[in-house]
């Protein structure tokens, strides 16, 4: 983990953006930004301002919709500061359906970006 801040903040200096995508190796920050978002998703994020984006795509028998969900309300974060230029958080909800099987997937990202779900699913895109 201590690596990728170091690339966070090489990145910012440079004056670029980041969005990384969070995984179980980095220590509570996954699991408290999936149970944050997950959680605001379910309540229609009824007490957080937030952008969303979705897009759908058909082929080969499947269709994919995914949902993407951006927000810059991370004073709660713990360790925030160590993020050079965190801004926003994101969830993305993949949903596809395949052969009459659906199946879903989220992803909880960290991004230096505004919080603006169309430029949040291109950077992931």
């Amino acid at each position: 983990m201590g690596y990728q801040k170091a690339i966070v903040k090489k990145i910012v200096e440079r004056g670029g953006n980041y969005v990384i995508s969070l995984k179980g190796n980095q220590g509570t920050l996954h699991d408290d930004v999936r149970l944050f978002l997950t959680s605001e998703k379910q309540n229609g994020f009824k007490n957080t301002a937030h952008t969303s984006y979705q897009t759908v795509e058909k082929a080969h028998g499947r269709v994919e919709t995914r949902r993407y969900f951006i927000t810059d309300k991370i004073d709660w974060l713990d360790n925030k500061e160590e993020w050079t230029g965190l801004k926003s958080i994101g969830l993305v909800e993949s949903e596809r359906f395949i052969n009459g099987e659906t199946s879903i997937e989220t992803r909880c990202f960290i991004a230096s970006i505004a919080p603006n779900a169309d430029k949040f699913a291109q950077a992931i895109r």
